[in-house]
């Protein structure tokens, strides 16, 4: 997986003719992207992707169960890194608190 910082108005251009742009940020966590793309291309939210793939493999069709255990073992890697990050970051504001407290 590719993990790139954008800053407002960058973009990503995806094959030849797909164009993301990171349009603007509204506080903390919710970001705005625009996407171009042809319109035979679907462009679907991931977790309703999700959602249909696992409809699929709880229908027994064996492609959408390989599928949805690779989207869970995704999941799970990035919910490993959130977590690495966000300890990282408490530990961080630790040192912080203990040196302010110091000086």
């Amino acid at each position: 997986m590719l993990h790139l910082t954008l800053s407002k108005g960058e973009h990503l251009i995806i094959g030849e003719n797909i164009k993301l742009t990171y349009s603007r940020n509204d506080g903390k966590a919710v970001a705005s992207l625009s996407i171009g793309a042809p319109r035979e291309i679907k462009i679907v939210r991931g977790k309703i992707f999700e959602e249909r793939i696992a409809e699929k493999a709880s229908s027994g069709d064996r492609e959408a169960m390989q599928l949805l255990e690779k989207i869970i073992e995704e999941n799970i890697e990035r919910r490993r890194i959130f977590n690495k990050r966000k300890s990282k970051r408490r530990f961080i504001a630790a040192q912080k608190k203990r040196a302010a407290q110091i000086t």
